[in-house]
């Protein structure tokens, strides 16, 4: 295999890897929806199809790499310094353009399902840490509890309610 079929290889598995990655992306956004609605039945869904989305993305990437080792061996190379910035030097001019375009394409689209997923991390953060404050509220108060060496535990491990539940 030459060059040229290489570059033309990974240039079909780069646009494959697009594709799936702004299908992630769809889902990414889908899933920010449903974290701010506290739809977790869409949630759970939608995980359910990135997973299946980020595992089809693993073989394409692992294809690339392949393809990458051998571009990387034929130009005597170093295969891990061998970025699509660096990737570009090898390029013909007959396909740089389009080469260009998927580069800054697959950079965007790998750069907005980062900015999501920091929202949906956030959100969810947010959220548990709602959760856990609402639980604290309504936990008993515990009174004269001590630890199993019969020391008293200190007051900041004794958690207080909001509710008295006494009758």
């Amino acid at each position: 295999m030459n060059n040229k079929e290489l570059i033309e290889k990974i240039i079909v598995e780069l646009k494959k890897e697009i594709s799936v990655l702004k299908n992630i992306l769809v889902l990414q956004k889908k899933k920010e929806r449903a974290i701010i609605k506290g739809d977790t039945a869409q949630l759970e869904k939608i995980i359910k199809e990135e997973t299946k989305l980020i595992e089809e993305n693993k073989k394409i990437e692992q294809e690339r790499l392949k393809l990458i080792k051998k571009f990387a061996e034929i130009n005597k190379a170093d295969e891990k310094n061998l970025t699509l910035a660096k990737l570009t030097s090898f390029i013909p001019e007959s396909e740089f353009e389009d080469f260009q375009k998927i580069a800054v394409e697959l950079t965007k689209t790998i750069s907005e399902i980062a900015k999501i997923n920091r929202s949906n991390a956030e959100l969810l953060k947010n959220s548990l840490d709602f959760i856990e404050y609402n639980i604290n509220l309504f936990m008993p108060v515990k009174e004269d509890v001590y630890s199993s060496s019969g020391k008293m535990l200190k007051s900041d491990t004794i958690r207080k309610s909001l509710l008295d539940k006494r009758v």
